[in-house]
């Protein structure tokens, strides 16, 4: 997401509004498959992975998930992005590169 965002920025000469907004439009579906089948495959080691693995597991999850929500938030807050004013574009008009 830091990748796309800065790519947008640099690159392509967008605003930091419609940068992290696109690329939180392009990125966001890849990162949550990618999360959620992370997720799928941790918790059984959260669950039964005894006294080793269960407190790794518990700390991907929590690492992920935390990801997941701040680096968006983060940049959304670091860039002062207002969504008031941005026009919703579909996923298959935005190019991809």
């Amino acid at each position: 997401m830091i990748g796309s965002i800065d790519l947008q920025l640099t690159e392509f000469g967008r605003t930091p509004q419609a940068s992290v907004i696109e690329a939180c439009q392009r990125r966001m579906r890849p990162i949550l498959l990618t999360t959620i089948t992370a997720l799928c495959g941790l918790l059984p080691l959260c669950f039964f992975g005894g006294t080793l693995f269960a407190p790794l597991a518990v700390a991907l999850i929590f690492g992920r998930t935390l990801t997941l929500g701040v680096v968006p938030l983060f940049y959304a807050v670091l860039f002062r992005v207002s969504y008031k004013d941005y026009k919703y574009v579909p996923a298959n008009k935005i190019l991809c590169f």
